[in-house]
C-alpha cells in the first residue's frame, strides 16, 4: 500500500525518539476489537465511523443541504465525524506521547486496509495531532478530494504541537 507521510517538526521528534518499553501493552479485548475494527459506514460519497444505531439521512438531498450547513463540506463532515481519541482504547496509563503516536501508526496502517477495501479507487488523509500537556493523541482521516480542501488546512506544519499527515 503506497503512502505518503507529513509530519512537522514537533511530531518527527516523537516519532525519532526510542521507544524503551519492551512490546507487550494491554488492551481490553473490547476496546482493542472496536479500535482496530470501527464500524465503517459509507454513505453519500463519505466514509465515517458509525455506531450500529447510527442512521444517516437517507434523502441525499437532504443530506448534502445538512453537510454545508454544518460543516461546509464533505471532507469536514468526514473528518469530524471519525475524530479517535486513541487514548480512550488504552488500558496502560504511563504510555508516552511517542508510544502512544506509535500505537496509532499502527491504527492507521490497518484502517487504511479496510478503507482501501470499501473504495480502492480513492485517497485518504489520515490525521494525527497531540495534546503534549496531556499526552494524548487524536486521529482523523477524509477521503482526499481534489474539489475540496484539506481539512487542516494551510500552515499546519508550523504549529507548535506535534501534528502529521498520512496519504494512503
Amino acid at each position: 500500500m503506497n503512502k505518503k507521510i507529513i509530519l512537522n517538526e514537533e511530531m518527527k521528534c516523537l516519532v525519532n525518539k526510542k521507544i524503551e518499553r519492551p512490546n507487550n501493552l494491554v488492551f481490553s479485548q473490547e476496546k482493542f476489537k472496536e479500535l482496530l475494527l470501527p464500524n465503517f459506514a459509507k454513505e453519500h460519497n463519505c466514509i465515517t465511523i458509525t455506531n450500529e444505531d447510527d442512521s444517516f439521512l437517507e434523502d441525499e438531498e437532504k443530506f448534502i443541504q445538512f453537510v454545508k450547513e454544518t460543516y461546509t463540506d464533505y471532507t469536514g463532515y468526514e473528518a469530524s465525524n471519525t475524530e479517535t481519541y486513541i487514548n480512550y482504547f488504552l488500558e496502560e496509563e504511563n504510555l508516552t506521547l511517542n508510544e502512544i503516536v506509535s500505537i496509532t501508526f499502527v491504527v492507521i496502517e490497518v484502517w487504511g486496509q479496510q478503507l482501501k477495501l470499501l473504495e480502492p479507487e480513492s485517497q485518504f488523509c489520515f490525521i494525527i495531532s497531540c495534546d503534549t500537556e496531556y499526552e494524548s493523541v487524536t486521529m482523523r482521516f477524509h477521503k482526499v478530494r481534489s474539489e475540496e480542501l484539506m481539512w487542516l488546512g494551510e500552515g499546519w506544519e508550523n504549529s507548535k504541537t506535534p501534528v502529521g499527515c498520512i496519504f494512503i
